[in-house]
């Protein structure tokens, strides 16, 4: 009695299981496009089938008849759910409603845009696509994620496009509906990450009522802004330079500059800005219009220099030599804004001889020791 009991249920539950899977089975979505959609009826050889946009069917948009296998089901709207259902030729009851769908398509002209970044970040947006679900993104056909909404921030350290597929997910099944047609994707080009640090500012040229800086270019920058200030941090201001990595910082007198620099990127108007560069301190040179060398007449040949006084200097470097552009000795140390010299590498002067002279400003702020740019040298000579 208990073996034939226990063969009853395993043969019962056989019967149940095999007839699950026939239903299972019998029919899924295994294709769609943008205007059509594929579905396998699976075991049945013959089948009639219907499809319609609601689940009673109360007007069919095909109904035909399916000789095993997969049908494919033509003339259908893109990104919309469309309900099929089957039954058995021969037979007169109908499956429930399976919901099929279509690939959305973006709209000639869509276009999406980066709308700002951090460091290892990038926010992108895109124009919402009728019939989508949902968004795949994509960088160098590796899929980043997936949103539901019409904007997103991915990670990245380099510039890189961005590939947007619009999808429809059934509601009632796992099949999703996507397609990589060029003409259903919407592509961001360059999407970037914030640039880096700018380099510190050095001075490159100066000149009678200005000194120019200069720093290394950003990679990705698409501006640049420049701090400066008198050295002890007063009178600050920033000025914009657009893409150019040099500035003028006009009106500047015998003072230290304190300045700084940082690069930015636009998006529409939106500006977003990276880190500063560290301090640099910059200063004019000492010109020769600053710069007085009195040659004395008497037996024992000296020279006298005076020159302006330079604010934030903390001592004056007085630099030697007989030709003007090479060989430069530095011959004296300074608090004051005068010196006497009487040797040039420890010999005498000697009369009637030109010596050049150049005078630089040292500064010291906080840890940080800055020079005056050195261009401008004053010749002179001593005579009997």
């Amino acid at each position: 009695m208990k073996l034939t009991k226990k063969l009853g249920l395993f043969i019962a539950a056989a019967v149940s299981t095999i007839s699950l899977g026939c239903i299972a089975y019998g029919a899924e979505q295994t294709g769609a496009s943008n205007d059509n959609v594929t579905v396998n009826f699976g075991l049945y050889d013959y089948v009639d089938y219907q499809i319609s946009e609601d689940k009673s069917f109360s007007q069919c948009i095909t109904s035909e008849r399916n000789y095993g296998g997969t049908q494919y089901i033509p003339n259908l709207d893109s990104g919309k759910s469309y309900y099929v259902r089957w039954r058995a030729t021969g037979t007169s009851t109908y499956s429930s409603p399976m919901e099929v769908v279509t690939v959305p398509i973006c709209k000639e002209g869509d276009a999406g845009e980066q709308v700002t970044c951090t460091k290892t970040t990038a926010t992108i947006k895109w124009p919402a696509m009728s019939g989508a679900t949902g968004y795949e993104l994509f960088v160098d056909k590796t899929k980043k994620m997936e949103v539901s909404g019409t904007s997103a921030t991915i990670d990245l350290n380099d510039e890189v496009d961005v590939k947007i597929y619009p999808i429809r997910k059934a509601a009632t099944t796992s099949y999703v509906a996507r397609d990589n047609a060029p003409s259903r994707v919407v592509t961001i080009y360059s999407v970037i990450p914030l640039p880096g640090q700018a380099s510190k500012a050095k001075v490159s040229d100066t000149y009678s009522d200005a000194v120019k800086i200069k720093w290394d270019e950003v990679e990705r920058a698409g501006g640049y802004e420049v701090e400066y200030s008198l050295y002890n941090g007063k009178k600050k201001k920033i000025a914009d330079t657009d893409e150019y990595t040099t500035y003028n910082i006009k009106g500047s007198k015998s003072i230290f500059y304190r300045v700084r620099v940082r690069a930015y990127v636009k998006f529409g108007d939106t500006k977003v800005l990276a880190d500063w560069s560290p301090y640099s301190y910059v200063c004019r040179d000492i010109s020769f219009s600053d710069l007085k060398v009195v040659g004395s007449s008497s037996k024992k040949a000296k020279f006298k220099l005076y020159w302006k006084k330079v604010k934030g200097a903390k001592k004056y470097v007085i630099y030697m030599a007989k030709g003007n552009d090479a060989g430069y000795k530095m011959v004296k140390t300074t608090k004051k804004r005068s010196a006497i010299i009487s040797k040039f590498k420890k010999r005498k002067i000697s009369h009637n001889v030109n010596y050049y002279f150049k005078v630089v400003a040292v500064g010291k702020f906080g840890k940080v020791k800055a020079k005056s740019y050195s261009w401008d040298v004053v010749s002179q000579y001593c005579t009997k």
